[in-house]
């Protein structure tokens, strides 16, 4: 595992998020459990998903002012996020 963070990006997409995850170097994990509200401490998991390739993208039904991603192996967390804070 790389010792820097996952790298995360979100933009709005008319009434929907668009996220990008990323974490480069790493080879263990394959995939993520998405985090999305509008406070940094209020988060909910709003999905699981797998790995893309290099890089990961989704897109929530939802806008959210806040994005966490936390890298998984099976359904084991492998306890390195990243968190994006950004506004529509």
């Amino acid at each position: 595992q790389p010792a820097t963070a996952p790298k995360i990006v979100a933009k709005c997409a008319g009434n929907t998020t668009k996220v990008y995850v990323s974490w480069n170097g790493a080879t263990t994990y394959d995939g993520w459990t998405i985090y999305g509200g509008n406070s940094a401490g209020n988060l909910s998991a709003v999905a699981s998903i797998s790995k893309t390739g290099f890089e990961t993208e989704h897109q929530f039904g939802t806008q959210w002012k806040y994005i966490l991603a936390e890298a998984k192996e099976g359904s084991r967390s492998l306890h390195n996020t990243s968190t994006v804070s950004f506004s529509c």
